[in-house]
């Protein structure tokens, strides 16, 4: 069994692409990452996983409850 890298939050920002304040917001809101020793980190797997799902996605998500 191999044990996986841990990024802290800027170098997950850098690998995705995005700003730092929006990982830490993913990671508060349960989306991304794990507190350990009081800091969050991420793994390059579910920070693959988040790039395949969310990041091809631009705008806001479109709302579910339509009233007619």
């Amino acid at each position: 069994m191999t044990e996986e890298e841990y990024l802290n939050a800027i170098e997950a920002a850098t690998y995705l692409g995005l700003h730092r304040s929006r990982i830490y917001a993913l990671a508060e809101s349960g989306r991304l990452g794990k507190r350990l020793a009081g800091y969050w980190v991420f793994t390059r797997t579910e920070l693959d996983a988040y790039k395949q799902t969310s990041l091809g996605q631009s705008g806001r998500p479109r709302k579910t409850d339509k009233k007619l």
